[in-house]
């Protein structure tokens, strides 16, 4: 099944269900919460899957885009939940119940198949990005998140890439495991050597190529 069709499918589904709107860093679910009984389709806007170590520490672990089931893992196998989701921009959903969910996706194994093929894609993308924290200096921690926040939900719009929600050096410290100041002072060298800029609140990648030479240098 190519992609297009498994997200017609997804989205008919989905579209049966009841919708809600989210404000900007709205918690929609905690790991608290080990059992959410509701399943999340995101139409609009962009939502952060993290954790919070014993520490108080966030740690980053996925963006979410239009057209995403949230927490297929969950949904799938019934295991309790252990990460948190919030709204990093004004977001619309469809609210499913999470058996409804499952009973669908087991009904229809085309579907399926494609579902545990992004989920795949998405844990192999996931440890390159801890393999980089684990082993990287900040500039190139930082060189690898802008890199993936460009690719996956940055517009292009005249030869340059613009995020779409603005990121501020302190959500950046903190997806990096590092701190504002350190960020800060990153930054400051990505955008002097032509990497980046701002436009207002928000972060433009000048040259993503340039940049992503930046994630290998350790």
């Amino acid at each position: 099944m190519d992609k297009e069709d498994a997200d017609d499918r997804l989205k008919s589904f989905a579209e049966r269900y009841s919708s809600r709107t989210y404000r900007r860093s709205t918690l929609l679910i905690s790991q608290d919460s080990p059992n959410p009984k509701e399943a999340y389709y995101l139409t609009e806007g962009y939502v952060r899957m993290f954790k919070k170590n014993a520490e108080g520490k966030i740690i980053f672990i996925h963006i979410f885009c239009p057209g995403s089931l949230l927490l297929l893992p969950w949904i799938l196998t019934d295991s309790e939940n252990i990460f948190s989701l919030d709204a990093l921009t004004p977001i619309h959903v469809h609210v499913i119940p999470q058996k409804d969910a499952k009973a669908f996706l087991f009904a229809d194994q085309e579907l399926l198949a494609a579902m545990i093929d992004r989920l795949i894609r998405g844990m192999f993308g996931l440890i390159e990005r801890i393999d980089t924290l684990a082993n990287s200096q900040a500039k190139e921690k930082l060189a690898t998140l802008l890199a993936y926040l460009a690719q996956k939900v940055g517009v292009k719009s005249n030869g340059e890439i613009e995020l779409p929600f603005p990121v501020s050096h302190r959500e950046l410290a903190t997806w990096i495991a590092t701190t504002r100041e350190t960020a800060s002072l990153q930054m400051e060298k990505l955008g002097k050597k032509g990497f980046l800029h701002y436009a207002g609140r928000k972060l433009i990648i000048s040259n993503l190529p340039l940049l992503k030479k930046e994630m290998s240098k350790h």
